[in-house]
């Protein structure tokens, strides 16, 4: 065997191990679902922030969900998009859809950014995040006993707005 034969099947292996993993991976983007329970005025964050994330559990904020988005769209997946109004009062929102984007920037709201892409199915794995809307407001929730506390406070669930893909 000659050496140029060892090389080449040393950087295949090198490939394969190091190069391959990242390349999967670059495209996951870990996502925080935050909640922070107010009898009047409840409000979620999606976070792709650790920082944000940590600051915000330090002000009561539960984390409701960690998984994954993707930068990758495609079939079964939807773009989410944090958006931002404050007037009259603050009011966040997560909008899955362009055209509600759209309306949302005409009412007054401003992009805070497309956090990524999420599963619009479920999957093995997959962490489900569904929507409670009360009067014009609206918050999103994942952990079961957050669900609850939501249903029993007169929020009304819209049932699964999309899955957050398993951490890897």
């Amino acid at each position: 065997m000659n050496t140029c034969s060892i090389h080449s099947r040393w950087w295949r292996f090198v490939l394969v191990l190091v190069a391959m993993p990242l390349a999967v991976s670059a495209s996951d983007v870990r996502a925080w679902v935050l909640l922070r329970q107010n009898a009047d005025a409840s409000e979620t964050i999606l976070s792709t922030d650790s920082m944000e994330m940590r600051s915000l559990t330090k002000f009561g904020w539960q984390v409701s969900a960690t998984g994954n988005l993707t930068t990758n769209g495609g079939a079964k997946k939807v773009l989410v998009t944090r958006m931002l109004s404050t007037s009259p009062v603050v009011s966040r929102r997560l909008v899955l859809d362009p055209e509600e984007v759209a309306a949302n920037l005409k009412a007054g709201y401003v992009t805070e950014g497309a956090m990524g892409y999420a599963s619009t199915v479920a999957l093995p794995g997959a962490i489900v995040v569904r929507r409670f809307r009360k009067a014009d407001r609206e918050i999103w929730v994942s952990a079961p006993e957050l669900q609850s506390w939501a249903e029993g406070s007169g929020w009304k669930s819209d049932g699964a707005a999309f899955w957050l893909f398993p951490e890897r």
